[in-house]
């Protein structure tokens, strides 16, 4: 039996994003260094990484495959979970308008 199952849920934990409560909150600039080492392991470990670097951009509408689609936007949305439940609610302000984790991580680097 894992605690953590009791903790996160079988839901997390199936997902593997059980483990955002052991990431440091992104508060300031010293913070930054080691919330971005832990979150960059987290996006590969789930393999969202290539989505949040921009290597594996949103598809063009044009190009439009619904399932590449759903695919990516699924891997978007866990990358913005984790993201956006890492980042210190003060913060949250300078990723607001932002559509998507390339967008939010891309804001916050240059930021801090």
């Amino acid at each position: 039996f894992c605690a953590s199952k009791v903790l996160f849920g079988s839901r997390d934990m199936a997902s593997g994003m059980g483990d955002l409560g052991s990431i440091e909150k992104l508060t300031n600039a010293i913070s930054f260094p080691v919330w971005k080492l832990q979150t960059t392991v987290l996006f590969k470990s789930l393999m969202v990484y290539n989505v949040v670097s921009g290597k594996d951009p949103k598809p063009k509408k044009e190009e439009l495959d619904e399932k590449k689609h759903a695919d990516w936007s699924k891997k978007d949305a866990d990358a913005q979970r984790i993201i956006v439940t890492t980042v210190d609610k003060t913060l949250l302000g300078l990723i607001l308008n932002c559509d998507t984790a390339h967008v939010m991580y891309e804001r916050l680097c240059n930021f801090f």
